[in-house]
């Protein structure tokens, strides 16, 4: 079977059609992202916006008008960057999604970590408040111990009892002791005092913020990525653009055909009118000779008005420039039959029209008046009539006109 052959710029065409199909497809599944899945909306403004590249590229290109062309490529380039960055949010959007799962990983883990440090800041302080209230427990217990020693010192020192003096050095030597270690004491709860004060609980939500980025959906843009993601359109722009240019030289040949065409249809006509005008010559001669004949056998024709002798030319020139047969000459060839008949001897248009040269209004307004004056005869033939020749002698002159 014969595969029918296609032209380049239909190949073109279809190939245009097919990358804004594809480009379409790749629109119109991310706008069901963005629609939450609606066919209607996805499917109506993927395709709008494909339409609104290939022919904002194609009247862009093949269109006649500046202005109408520089809209068109405005509308163009609008829809291409729109339809491309759109593909591209379509191929990226799994990076995008995992992108954003880590950002919810992290949170999540920042989340645990500021709990685990704060569960870890609310021990120590529980610790340090623990160690906070033993120290000041011994230094409350030294106190008392110290109080109750001073005491007994008063008494000792107020005492004759044998002994009591050394019994007052040693309390007074232990509530110095303690003293000592009241002071160590009071010195370790003021350094847990400051640590308590130094070292605050952070809060979870601080810490979350200090673990999240400023924005959860920042992607870096890949170049590479857009300039794959905007092949479709960017070859339909080309295939249109190349299938102009195959119409564009199409056209021109043709033209060039065409012209060839006419200058030879031209050179015809020339020819077939020197031909034409050749025939009417020879027909003007014919019927002049004829003319001439009858004079030399009736001397001459007598003029119907003004009863003087008239010698009439076989030829004149139209308006057109162009020779032919005049109204005498052409009667002269039915008067004297000189036109040869049909094989039936029938006098049709077409044989008076390549004898005369003349069209056929004018050939019917003759062969009537040769019938009116005799030289021709008709008969009934269907709804017409068959002209031929009278068989009356054509040479002599009826002084009236028959009517039909």
């Amino acid at each position: 079977m014969k595969l029918p052959s296609l032209s380049p710029q239909t190949v073109f065409y279809v190939a245009g059609a097919l990358t804004t199909a594809a480009s379409i497809k790749g629109t119109g599944a991310y706008l069901m992202t963005e629609t939450n899945g609606d066919l209607l909306l996805s499917t109506a403004g993927a395709i709008a916006l494909g339409i609104a590249v290939y022919a904002g590229c194609e009247v862009a290109f093949n269109h006649k008008g500046a202005i109408k062309r520089v809209v068109a490529g405005f509308v163009a380039a609008s829809a291409i960057a729109l339809s491309s960055y759109t593909i591209y949010q379509h191929i990226t959007l799994p990076l995008v999604e995992q992108h954003q799962a880590e950002l919810r990983q992290q949170q999540t883990d920042a989340r645990a970590e500021a709990q685990r440090v704060r569960q870890q800041q609310a021990a120590v302080t529980q610790t340090l408040q623990q160690q906070q209230a033993d120290l000041r427990q011994q230094i409350e217990d030294l106190r008392q111990f110290n109080a109750a020693d001073a005491s007994r010192v008063t008494d000792l020192d107020g005492s004759s009892q044998k002994g009591a003096a050394w019994q007052a050095v040693q309390l007074r030597k232990a509530i110095a002791e303690r003293n000592t270690e009241i002071g160590q004491l009071m010195g370790r709860l003021e350094n847990y005092t400051q640590r308590l004060t130094a070292a605050p609980v952070t809060p979870v939500a601080e810490t979350v913020q200090q673990h999240t980025p400023s924005n959860t959906a920042d992607v870096p843009l890949d170049q590479a990525t857009l300039a794959r993601a905007s092949l479709y359109d960017l070859m339909t722009l080309l295939l249109v653009l190349f299938a102009g240019w195959f119409k564009t030289h199409k056209r021109e040949q043709e033209q060039g055909q065409v012209v060839s065409l006419q200058a030879a249809n031209q050179a015809a006509k020339d020819t077939l009118q020197q031909l034409q005008n050749a025939i009417v010559t020879c027909n003007g001669a014919i019927a002049h000779a004829n003319e001439a004949a009858m004079t030399c056998n009736r001397l001459q024709w007598t003029a119907i008005e003004g009863g003087k002798s008239l010698q009439l030319p076989a030829i004149e020139q139209t308006k057109e420039g162009f020779r032919q047969l005049t109204w005498d000459a052409a009667v002269g060839l039915l008067k004297n039959r000189k036109i040869i008949p049909a094989e039936d001897n029938a006098v049709t248009l077409e044989i008076i029209m390549q004898a005369t040269g003349w069209g056929r209004t004018k050939v019917t307004e003759l062969r009537e008046f040769a019938y009116e004056n005799g030289y021709l005869a008709r008969d009934v033939k269907g709804k017409g009539f068959t002209y031929f020749y009278s068989e009356v002698a054509s040479n002599v002159i009826p002084l009236a006109s028959r009517t039909a």
